[in-house]
C-alpha cells in the first residue's frame, strides 16, 4: 500500500491514510483536455484529478 500524507489548508492537522489506486476509462479526447488544464497549472494531471475528486466528495458529503 502506499502511504498518503495529506495537510489541510483549512487548519494544521495532518492526516495519515492508505491510498488504493483507482481506474476510470476516458476518450483521449477528455484526456489531452484534462492534460492541458493540468499543464496550465503547472500541475501533474493525477495530481489536479486527485484534488479535483477529493474536493468534489467532500462537497458532496457536506450536502448531506
Amino acid at each position: 500500500y502506499l502511504i498518503e500524507i495529506r495537510l489541510s489548508t483549512m487548519c494544521c492537522n495532518v492526516v495519515s491514510m492508505v491510498s488504493i489506486p483507482v481506474s476510470i476509462r476516458l476518450s483521449e479526447d477528455a484526456i489531452a483536455d484534462l492534460n492541458k488544464i493540468a499543464e496550465d497549472k503547472h500541475l501533474p494531471m493525477r495530481t489536479m484529478l486527485r484534488a479535483w475528486v477529493l474536493d468534489r466528495k467532500d462537497s458532496e458529503l457536506e450536502r448531506r
